[in-house]
């Protein structure tokens, strides 16, 4: 059903796509199976989410939870395995953080510049995949890069990601992915993993379906990166900043994502997928959400 390993670009930041990922036949079920509108709610204008977490338990949802899930997500993330080995060496523990579904007005306005490493740096990866084949005028997601900086590339780099949503105007499109169904989307987040969502043009209509997954890993290792817990970074992160400490954070967070990797080999991609382990929402009854405080 999943062909291979995602294979990764490396720049801006690393990122994937892959077109066919499911059968149309699982993607009719998926269309099928879509909640109604009364279940989304807004969570930017013109934009509307799902928590799938609700629809886990029985099912069409159980079912692709169980079945289908775990391996689109760990083959995807073995994609990024050399970044997830260097900055949270020997982890194998991951957690669905994230699991909803989104879809769009006709005339969705975009979504600006943003990343997720500013409100939650323990991300690993962000997958969209696209469900809808019609979905004429809707964009996909815009890959935005760093605009030419200066001399001392690594301080304006870091300077710039401490400037927590005011990325707009420090940062230039370098592609963008277009919406195309059964086409995956995917990133490793990190400070400079910026993108954003062009406005949907006539003749748009409300659809831009699209299944989104956020996997992290234990808050713990927060206080090993950055030297605060996270209830800490998130303070300080969450506006635009000139800190000292927060600069020191994202210059030394840049420098590990560009630092050279030993590549790892098929086999030992393969044993790296064998040891991942993927904690999912509740999909019994009386089951408990698996935590990533630990």
């Amino acid at each position: 059903m999943i062909a291979g390993v995602p294979t990764v670009r490396e720049y801006p930041y690393p990122h994937f796509v892959e077109d066919d990922v499911l059968q149309k036949s699982l993607l009719t079920d998926l269309r099928r199976n879509w909640p109604g509108r009364g279940a989304f709610i807004a969570e930017i204008p013109g934009n509307y989410v799902c928590n799938l977490a609700r629809f886990c338990k029985e099912g069409f949802w159980r079912e692709f939870t169980i079945r289908i899930v775990p391996q689109l997500v760990i083959r995807s993330l073995s994609s990024f395995a050399e970044q997830i080995e260097a900055r949270y060496p020997g982890e194998s523990t991951f957690y669905l953080t994230n699991y909803s579904l989104m879809q769009s007005a006709g005339d969705y306005g975009g979504h600006d510049v943003h990343n997720h490493h500013y409100h939650d740096p323990m991300w690993v990866m962000t997958l969209l995949l696209y469900i809808d084949a019609d979905a004429e005028g809707h964009s996909g997601t815009t890959i935005m890069e760093l605009k030419d900086s200066g001399a001392d590339a690594m301080m304006d780099e870091a300077m710039v990601a401490a400037q927590t949503l005011n990325w707009h105007d420090s940062t230039k499109e370098y592609e963008s992915v277009a919406y195309k169904q059964a086409r995956i989307f995917g990133f490793h987040d990190n400070v400079i993993a910026y993108h954003c969502v062009k406005p949907s043009q006539p003749p748009a209509t409300f659809g831009r379906r699209i299944l989104r997954f956020h996997v992290c890993v234990g808050l713990t290792h927060c206080e090993r990166l950055y030297g605060v817990d996270y209830a800490t970074y998130y303070k300080m992160r969450m506006d635009p900043t000139k800190d000292p400490r927060v600069l020191e954070w994202m210059k030394k967070d840049i420098a590990l994502l560009r630092s050279e990797k030993p590549k790892m080999s098929d086999d030992e991609r393969v044993a790296w997928i064998n040891k991942a382990r993927l904690y999912l929402p509740p999909t019994e009854p009386d089951e408990e959400n698996g935590s990533p405080d630990a």
